[in-house]
C-alpha cells in the first residue's frame, strides 16, 4: 500500500489502492483478528460479514437510548443513555455533572419522548442525532464509521417495523429487545452492512467470496480450516457410497465406527474445495501463508502437499496428523520450492518472517523454589456502614438494588388449578405477580390508554413474567378501574389525568444514614403520634435491626404532580379477599401494619421531601406535598364506594422533620 501510494506499485496504469486487496478468511473470528491487526498497522479495512446487526455493539447502545427516551423521568436510564456512543458523555463528566446540566439532558429526553409519540421514531432519532452531534463525533474514531453504519441500519429496521405495525413506543422497544435476544435473525434485512468501502482493504469470508474476483488476494490462515476429528459417540452426516450416495445422519448406529472415516473424508474434501475457491479469487496475485503450524496436520494444504505416506484405511485425519508431525520446517520448504520450480514462474516462495526459537523448558535455568503464603486477616470488620433499604431493614427482601415488589409470607404462592372465573381477585399472588402488574403500570400512558394497546402490553408482560396470558382481560379491566378511580375525597385527582411529563416512574433515591437502629426509630415514631393504634404499635415493636449507617436506598413506584402538589403512590397487589368490600380502610390498615408499610412510606416521604426541598424554590411541605397513596390494586373500583382499595395518608410535618433530624445529614438528596 505504501508503494502504491507513491506510485511505485501499479495495476495497469493506476496505482495499487486498498480497495484492490481482499483478505479471505473462513470465519468471522478470523476476520476480526485480521481487522484488529490491520488497525494496529494503521490500515483501514472493511469486514464483509453475515453477522446480525441486532447482535452488534451498536444495538446495545441503541437499546439503552430507547429506554431513556421512553422513560425520560427515570434518572438512572437517562444517565445510562448519556454514556452511550450516541450521546458521548464519559464517566468523568458524568460523575462531575452539575444538577443543571443533568436536568437539561432530562428535559431534552422529555422532548424526544414527545416527538417520538407524535411524529414517530425516525423523526425523533434524526433530531436527536443532529442535536447531539453524533455523526461528526463518531467519525473521529477508528470504528466510528462502523458504529454509525450500524446505528442507521438499526434505525431503519425500527422505522420499518413501526410503519408496518404501528405498535406504539413501548411495544416497539419490546420488539427491538426480542430481536437483540434472538439467536437466529428473522430476516436477511438485519445482516450487517458494509461501511463506506472506498479504497478500503476488504475482509471477506470464503463463502461470501464465491463468484467474486479481486485484484490481489491474501489467504492468511492456510494452516487452518481442515476437517475435524469426530468425537466418540457424536453424530455426523455423510453420503453413503454404497447406497447411491444417499445422505445419512448417524446418531449412534452400529455402523458408527465404520462410517466415521467416510464422514471425515467428506469434511476434508469440502475443506479442499473451499481452498480452491480462495485461491481462484485473485485476478493478478494471490498470497497463501503456510508452514509447520500447530493444527495444520488436518488442513487441505497438508492433504495436497504432504499426503500420508503410510497406508490408511479408516482414519485418514489421524494418518495425516501423524505424517505431518514427522516433517521438519526444511521438509515443508523443500516441497514448496519444488512446486514453485514446476509452476513455470506462476508461483514464488517468500519467507514472511523468522521467529527466534524459545529454549526448551528443561534448558531454562532453575531458581530456588520459594514457598509463598498469604497473610491471615484477623481484624474484625463492622458491617454497620452499608447500603440498606426498607425491605432489608424489615427482613422481607435481601437485595437493596431492586424495587421491593409485593410478596407472599413464606414463599411464592404454589400454583393451583385454574379458577372458574378469572377476575383480578383470583390473579396469582406473590412477588412475580406484583412485578408483572408494576411493569404494566410503568409502561402505559395514563392519558391515552386505548384498550387495544393495553391488551397488547398486558399479554406481553404476562408472558415475560411466566404467567398465563389468559389473565389478560382481568389485568386490563383492573388497570381501567384504577385509572378511573378518584384518588382524593373531592373526586378531582385521577391517574387518567396525569400526563407523562408530570410523573416520575420508579424514582430511585438514596440518602445518608447517621447511625440509626430499630429501637430508636420505633421510639421516635411512637413519640410522634403513632402509639394510639395497638396494631400499629405492635408492628413498630417488631422493628429490631441493630445499628446501621451508610445510605438508605429505595424506589418509589410513582411520583406525580396535580394542582401544584406532589403525590407519592405505591402499587400493592396484596390479596385481602375476593370482594371489593374486603379492601376497605380497616382491612387495608391491617395490611399496612402487618407488612410495616407505614415505615416504608415514611422513608419514601422523607426522600420526596428532601428532593422537593432541593428542587423547588420556596418549597413548603404544607403547600407542596400532597399525600401518600397506596393502591391495593385488586380492590380498586370506582363503583364500589369511596376509598375502596385506595389507602391515603398525609404524614405530619413534625414527624417528617423529626425523622429527618434522627436520620441525619439533612442536606442529603435523592440521586
Amino acid at each position: 500500500l505504501k508503494l502504491g501510494a507513491r506510485g511505485l506499485l501499479r495495476i495497469g496504469s493506476r496505482p495499487l489502492a486498498g480497495g484492490d486487496i481482499a483478505l479471505l478468511v473462513r470465519t468471522h473470528r478470523q476476520g476480526a483478528l485480521i481487522k484488529q491487526a490491520l488497525r494496529v498497522l494503521g490500515i483501514n479495512s472493511v469486514q464483509n460479514s453475515q453477522e446480525d446487526v441486532f447482535h452488534s455493539q451498536a444495538a446495545v447502545q441503541m437499546e439503552r437510548l430507547l429506554k431513556a427516551v421512553l422513560y425520560p423521568a427515570r434518572e438512572g436510564l437517562v444517565r445510562a443513555a448519556l454514556t452511550t456512543c450516541i450521546i458521548g458523555v464519559d464517566g468523568n463528566r458524568l460523575a462531575l455533572m452539575e444538577e443543571g446540566e443533568l436536568e437539561a439532558f432530562m428535559d431534552a429526553f422529555h422532548g424526544y419522548h414527545k416527538l417520538w409519540g407524535e411524529q414517530g421514531f425516525m423523526r425523533m432519532f434524526r433530531r436527536l442525532l443532529s442535536e447531539q452531534g453524533t455523526p461528526a463525533r463518531l467519525l473521529r474514531f477508528e470504528e466510528g464509521e462502523r458504529l454509525l453504519t450500524d446505528l442507521m441500519h438499526l434505525a431503519e429496521l425500527l422505522h420499518q417495523y413501526e410503519r408496518e405495525g404501528r405498535p406504539g413506543m413501548e411495544l416497539l422497544l419490546n420488539w427491538f429487545t426480542r430481536q437483540c435476544q434472538a439467536e437466529i435473525a428473522e430476516s436477511e434485512a438485519s445482516q450487517l452492512r458494509l461501511e463506506s468501502d472506498d479504497q478500503l482493504v476488504q475482509i471477506v469470508t470464503i463463502h461470501k467470496s464465491k463468484g467474486l474476483e479481486y485484484p490481489v488476494v491474501f489467504y492468511p490462515f492456510g494452516w487452518e480450516g481442515g476437517a475435524r476429528e469426530i468425537d466418540t459417540g457424536a453424530p455426523y452426516a455423510f453420503h453413503d457410497p454404497g447406497a447411491d450416495f444417499r445422505p445419512i445422519l448417524d446418531l449412534g448406529s452400529q455402523e458408527w465406527e465404520r462410517d466415521r472415516g467416510l464422514a471425515q473424508a467428506e469434511m476434508l474434501a469440502e475443506s479442499v474445495r473451499l481452498l480452491y475457491v480462495a485461491l481462484t479469487r485473485a485476478r493478478h496475485r494471490c498470497y497463501l501463508y503456510w508452514g509447520k503450524v500447530k493444527g495444520g496436520g488436518r488442513s487441505p494444504v497438508t492433504w495436497l502437499l504432504h499426503p500420508p505416506a503410510e497406508p490408511w484405511r479408516d482414519d485418514l485425519l489421524a494418518a495425516m496428523a501423524r505424517h505431518f508431525s514427522t516433517l521438519e520446517e526444511r521438509d515443508i520448504a523443500v516441497r514448496i520450492e519444488r512446486l514453485a520450480r514446476e509452476s513455470d514462474g506462476a508461483i514464488s516462495v517468500h519467507q514472511c518472517c523468522r521467529v527466534a526459537a524459545l529454549p526448551a523448558v528443561d534448558q531454562i535455568e532453575r531458581t530456588e523454589e520459594v514457598l509463598l503464603s498469604a497473610r491471615q486477616f484477623r481484624r474484625h470488620l463492622s458491617n454497620a456502614r452499608r447500603m440498606t433499604s426498607f425491605s432489608a431493614l424489615s427482613g422481607s427482601h435481601a437485595s437493596v438494588e431492586l424495587p421491593d415488589y409485593d410478596r407472599v409470607d413464606g414463599a411464592e404462592e404454589i400454583a393451583q388449578e385454574a379458577p372458574a372465573t378469572r377476575s383480578i381477585f383470583q390473579f396469582p399472588r406473590g412477588a412475580r405477580a406484583g412485578s408483572c402488574l408494576h411493569a404494566v403500570f410503568e409502561r402505559i400512558d395514563f392519558t391515552r390508554c386505548a384498550r387495544a394497546v393495553l391488551e397488547q402490553l398486558a399479554a406481553q408482560q404476562l408472558a415475560a413474567h411466566g404467567m398465563d396470558v389468559m389473565w389478560q382481560g382481568a389485568v386490563c379491566d383492573m388497570v381501567e378501574r384504577v385509572l378511573a378511580t378518584p384518588l382524593d375525597q373531592n373526586g378531582e385527582i385521577f391517574l387518567a389525568r396525569v400526563p407523562a411529563e408530570r410523573r416520575l416512574v420508579e424514582m430511585a433515591f438514596h440518602y445518608p444514614l447517621d447511625r440509626i437502629n430499630g429501637a430508636g426509630l420505633s421510639r421516635l415514631l411512637l413519640e410522634h403520634g403513632l402509639a394510639g393504634d395497638e396494631g400499629l404499635r405492635s408492628s413498630l415493636g417488631r422493628i429490631g435491626f441493630g445499628d446501621v449507617q451508610g445510605f438508605m436506598k429505595g424506589f418509589i413506584d410513582l411520583v406525580f404532580e396535580s394542582g401544584g402538589r406532589f403525590y407519592l403512590l405505591d402499587y400493592k397487589s396484596n390479596w385481602l379477599g375476593d370482594e371489593p368490600s374486603h379492601y376497605g380502610r380497616p382491612q387495608m390498615a391491617q395490611a399496612m401494619q402487618r407488612e410495616n408499610y407505614t415505615l416504608q412510606y415514611l422513608f419514601y416521604t422523607l426522600a420526596l421531601h428532601r428532593y422537593l426541598r432541593k428542587r423547588i424554590p420556596g418549597y413548603h411541605y404544607d403547600s407542596h406535598f400532597g399525600a401518600v397513596i397506596y393502591l391495593f390494586l385488586r380492590g380498586v373500583d370506582p363503583h364500589a364506594g369511596t376509598g375502596t382499595g385506595v389507602y391515603r395518608e398525609r404524614p405530619d410535618i413534625d414527624l417528617i422533620e423529626a425523622l429527618d433530624r434522627y436520620i441525619g445529614h439533612p442536606h442529603g438528596v435523592p440521586l
